[in-house]
């Protein structure tokens, strides 16, 4: 199997990899946000974000709503399953293309680690544009 398909019989090693993989982007965000906070002079730089992501079944959507929510300095704002995109509010948000990237990569790996056989895992890192005229908001 190639690593961008891997067997099922590779899942409790890639779920023991996410878990410890998430504990330690847990840490390094939580010493961030208390090294900003201790600063004199903050450096966030906060933005909301729409993420495309590959996320299916319900679970894949709590659980990846979760972890973002979980980790210091996101939030999960919204999502919606029909546009397959999850917006996230993130604290430290150089650009809005690498917070994306940054969820995307998370989602990534949780997927990997929840599914069987993650399957093809591409997404554009833009979500389609929204039609004009606002929408329902």
């Amino acid at each position: 199997m190639s690593a961008k398909n891997p067997s099922s019989a590779s899942w409790p090693l890639r779920f023991l990899s996410f878990a410890l993989w998430y504990v330690k982007e847990f840490f390094l965000a939580n010493l961030q946000v208390t090294m900003d906070v201790l600063r004199p002079k903050q450096r966030m730089s906060p933005a909301i974000v729409a993420v495309p992501a590959a996320s299916k079944t319900d679970a894949e959507w709590a659980m990846i709503s979760i972890l973002v929510t979980l980790t210091p300095g996101t939030m999960t704002i919204a999502i919606s399953k029909e546009e397959s995109v999850l917006y996230v509010h993130s604290m430290f948000a150089e650009t809005r293309d690498a917070a994306a990237e940054e969820i995307q990569e998370m989602e990534n790996r949780m997927v990997r680690a929840m599914r069987r056989t993650p399957g093809d895992l591409t997404r554009p890192l833009a979500p389609a544009a929204a039609p004009e005229g606002g929408g329902d908001q």
